[in-house]
């Protein structure tokens, strides 16, 4: 059958997609009916394929994730209120030692919040007497001739949100926040030293230079308790059109599908999945795996997550994040490098320090190798990301496309392995 799929109709399919679709709205449960309609209509279109296709439902704790953030908020604020109480007003030993234990207790709590923590997929099962409803949707692809041992499974959610703080400003308050704190701590530990040993033999000069040293200290961390609470708790809405995050996503993974449901590949079994309440903290993605993780092998199933595609940069994937660093993926990378270079497509790899949330890390923290593919710049595109202004004309349609041709060429490497 010929190719249908063209820079021009992945547009197209991003302008059908863009409209405000937050968890739990009108707008998320007609996208997720849309894509089930649409593929429902392929699969009938090629009855000779051996395909599923099914809406997963679940639902959580429409708190879930304010709670999440309070609890970070509640425990940053609490350390750093001791410790500066500590740090300033108390000089006798042994409690003039007490802001090293604070200072290592903020140090790893913001560290650990830039790595996936399994607690959080626990904390998603809790119940409450308001919930919000949502669904994921698979397509399951089996291929032609014998079965097969290797599995890739496409990602993109399906859900937008909007913001009132742009997506860049945050970005940059975030960059601050973590900056300040990483401040506040190591200092802590320093000056609690120097309160215990040297205090009083120190001549003047330094301890009016420590003092003000002090007072800046005590003005960031002022600074990151407001910056804390406005950058955690104000409140998202439901006015994003979601082109760029993620109807992009969605054409790719839709585009995907549509071929491959008419040629199933040889050797290969393909998962198509539209995730659900990924703005909401990755809450989709994890009662996937939640679900499907005892049909799926570590050692031969990988994870290809689309989300913000359609700049017009390198198509980059995002297969290192945190602090220290964890890898998400090697082979596939390498892999997807090699397809790259098969269809001329320019492709780096890309590390995330603060572990931005990409629905490839809930699935790598479960031993799986995943990675996410973007390739949206730093411009305009990205400040307009959650906001009325992500609209289908900051889509480069040629950006789509090399997506869609090196999510192609990785399957055709991997049925020749």
């Amino acid at each position: 059958m010929a190719e249908k799929v063209s820079p021009e109709s992945l547009a197209e399919k991003v302008r059908e997609y863009s409209f405000p679709r937050c968890a739990g709205s009108e707008g998320d449960k007609k996208i997720r009916d849309g894509i089930v309609k649409e593929w429902s209509s392929l699969k009938e279109q090629n009855p000779g394929t051996d395909c599923e296709i099914k809406q997963m439902e679940f639902s959580y704790a429409e708190d879930t994730p304010r709670v999440l953030k309070g609890i970070f908020v509640a425990f940053f604020t609490f350390s750093v209120v001791l410790d500066t109480y500590f740090l300033f007003f108390v000089e006798q030993k042994p409690y003039c030692y007490l802001p090293v234990l604070f200072g290592v207790l903020i140090l790893t709590g913001v560290l650990s919040g830039t790595r996936w923590n399994r607690w959080i997929d626990r904390f998603y099962a809790r119940r409450s007497s308001n919930e919000i409803n949502s669904a994921n949707v698979e397509a399951v692809i089996k291929p032609s001739g014998k079965s097969a041992e290797k599995t890739i499974i496409f990602m993109a959610h399906h859900d937008s949100k909007s913001q009132a703080i742009g997506f860049l400003t945050r970005f940059y308050a975030a960059g601050l926040i973590f900056s300040l704190t990483l401040l506040v701590s190591v200092y802590s530990i320093v000056y609690a030293g120097y309160i215990g040993q040297a205090m009083l033999n120190w001549n003047a000069n330094i301890q009016i230079w420590v003092l003000r040293v002090n007072i800046l200290v005590v003005i960031a961390a002022l600074l990151l308790n407001v910056l804390s609470a406005v950058f955690y708790y104000v409140r998202s809405g439901n006015f994003s059109p979601g082109a760029v995050d993620n109807a992009s996503g969605l054409a790719v993974l839709n585009a995907l599908f549509e071929k491959y449901v008419q040629s199933p590949p040889e050797g290969l079994n393909l998962r198509f999945v539209a995730t659900g309440a990924e703005e909401e903290g990755l809450i989709g993605v994890v009662k996937y795996i939640n679900e499907t993780e005892k049909e799926l092998d570590k050692k031969n199933t990988v994870f290809v997550n689309l989300d913000s595609v359609g700049g017009t940069g390198a198509v980059l994937a995002v297969d290192r994040y945190g602090i220290p660093q964890i890898r998400t993926a090697s082979e596939l990378t390498g892999d997807l490098k090699k397809a790259a270079k098969s269809v001329n497509i320019v492709f780096r790899s890309m590390y995330s320090p603060a572990g931005a949330g990409y629905d490839s890390l809930p699935v790598s923290h479960r031993g799986y190798e995943a990675v996410t593919l973007t390739n949206c710049k730093f411009d305009k595109t990205l400040h307009d990301i959650h906001s009325k202004n992500d609209k289908p004309e900051n889509i480069s349609a040629d950006g789509l496309f090399r997506v869609y041709q090196l999510c192609t060429a990785l399957v055709g490497s991997k049925c020749n392995q």
